[in-house]
């Protein structure tokens, strides 16, 4: 309702007349306790969180938890939303933060995740050259192992894609020591990194029971967070590729396994737009297009995706569960 109003106008009065018969007064204070500030408190908590360093671009603002402002406007107290799509943040990616803690969060958390990974892959590779599959077990019966999460895989090359639900820490975005912070994230996603190279040792043992090896296949390592993590540049992959080192060399593989098989972190909605350009080039020519372009190596995938497109919107993979869901909403 809010974001509605918001859309039309910068504020709305602090004592308006809410009259909608499914949302009461205490919930809907309740939602303000959730989403609003007043701006003496809001102007504090800016003012302590500026950076202007290498780590600008994971640097929190505190308009992220706080999209409401309560403030005079035009002579009278009201709510001010500066930016609507922060409030629409608040209420979906945000939420994250509020639950992260709960010990039942995670682990369904990540495999929901998985799950809506695959639904993509499903929906968008639809040429009959892509094949998708879906993790498998093997192993002895004492020591079974996973395999990789999905496989996009067509004659000549595949992605091993780990899907991993993890996202910077509340400490990397808000605290004052959040470069340290930042850091241990970092090192995190390199185990994730790792963790697809062990598998793809396993693979290359022809350990994979629906997936047989095959020498001449090129395998690309692919990790999907929930969240882009900006890793663009120089800096940040720089950090990230010498930590994936260090790991692989303590699990003795060869660090050559990186220029042989180069790995990609993609955030969820750079997948989604790019899966749908991968199943009309192919695979190997979607992802050399970039890993082997000594300047597209160095983009986002989001840009790389959107250049190769000629800025072309990809197209909305699940409009029909959005208007079921909100259907019944007058």
């Amino acid at each position: 309702m809010l974001w509605g109003l918001y859309l039309e106008r910068p504020a709305v009065s602090a004592s308006f007349n809410l009259n909608l018969k499914k949302i009461s007064r205490a919930e809907f204070d309740k939602f303000l306790k959730f989403t609003c500030s007043d701006i003496d408190t809001l102007k504090s908590l800016l003012e302590s969180e500026q950076c202007y360093d290498e780590n600008f671009v994971y640097a929190y603002n505190s308009l992220r938890q706080f999209p409401l402002i309560k403030m005079p406007y035009h002579g009278e107290d009201a709510i001010v939303c500066p930016l609507p799509t922060l409030l629409f943040w608040r209420i979906t990616g945000g939420l994250y933060y509020e639950m992260r803690h709960d010990p039942r969060f995670a682990i369904p958390f990540g495999h929901s995740f998985q799950s809506y990974i695959g639904e993509v892959l499903k929906r968008v590779c639809l040429s009959n050259e892509i094949s998708i599959i879906s993790e498998m077990e093997y192993g002895s019966r004492k020591h079974r192992k996973q395999s990789v999460d999905w496989i996009v895989s067509d004659a000549q090359s595949a992605l091993l894609i780990e899907c991993k639900a993890k996202r910077l820490t509340w400490n990397a975005k808000v605290a004052s020591e959040g470069a340290a912070s930042l850091h241990e994230d970092i090192d995190k996603l390199a185990e994730s990194v790792v963790q697809v190279y062990k598998s793809i040792r396993d693979y290359q043992a022809d350990k994979y029971p629906d997936y047989p090896f095959q020498f001449a296949r090129k395998i690309y390592p692919v990790v999907v967070t929930t969240e882009n993590w900006h890793l663009f540049g120089g800096l940040m992959p720089n950090r990230l590729r010498d930590a994936v080192e260090q790991k692989l060399k303590n699990e003795n593989i060869p660090t050559g396994c990186l220029s042989d098989m180069p790995y990609s972190i993609w955030a969820a909605e750079e997948l989604e737009a790019g899966m749908q350009l991968l199943n009309s080039m192919g695979i190997q020519r979607f992802m050399d297009g970039k890993l082997t372009d000594p300047e597209m190596n160095t983009w986002e995938w989001h840009a790389y995706i959107s250049n190769i497109s000629n800025k072309r919107t990809p197209r909305n993979l699940f409009t029909d569960e959005f208007q079921s869901i909100f259907k019944d909403i007058n």
